[in-house]
């Protein structure tokens, strides 16, 4: 019975995928300390956002990094001048927005138990701003899936963490 458990678990496991490839401005040389995070997802990504936002605070603070989010609801009826008071007001050293650009159901009756589709992953575009400058600093493009198996929840402490691992490559942080 061990055996079943962990193989199932070994499975899940491995099912979840997170990838992401980046590119840094060859002009930008400093190490940030506080960012201002702009999230905006799907309606769809369920308990993604709750699970990534807190590894990847959780993950910078262990590095002495700062961070503040605004999770953006994609109905939300406030104008862009609130979202840059409350930008401006953090005195962040730089800008960090998450867009989901695709978002991935799967669907299995079964499997869901009559639930119908759920949230299983998505693209991602993330920029790095800093102030004075319209162009971003660093860019990166994210992949993550359950690959139909895995907890969200999982992929999104993963896609947080490779992150942070791509910034300490490229020397952002």
């Amino acid at each position: 019975m061990n055996r079943l458990l962990l193989f199932m678990l070994a499975v899940v496991f491995a099912s979840c995928s997170t990838t992401i490839q980046s590119n840094k401005s060859k002009d930008f040389n400093e190490k940030i300390k506080k960012f201002y995070a702009v999230i905006k997802v799907a309606d769809n990504s369920g308990n993604f956002v709750p699970g990534f936002s807190k590894a990847l605070q959780e993950g910078l603070t262990k590095r002495g990094v700062e961070i503040q989010f605004d999770v953006i609801n994609p109905l939300a009826l406030e104008n862009e001048q609130d979202l840059v008071k409350r930008i401006s007001e953090s005195k962040a050293d730089a800008l960090l927005i998450v867009s989901q650009t695709e978002s991935v159901t799967y669907a299995s009756p079964g499997y869901n138990y009559g639930r119908g589709e759920r949230a299983s992953g998505g693209s991602f575009d993330v920029k790095i701003f800093v102030p004075g400058n319209d162009r971003p600093v660093w860019r990166g493009l994210m992949k993550s899936s359950t690959g139909g198996y895995g907890s969200i929840g999982v992929v999104a402490k993963t896609s947080a963490e490779s992150i942070i691992q791509r910034l300490i490559e490229d020397g952002m942080i």
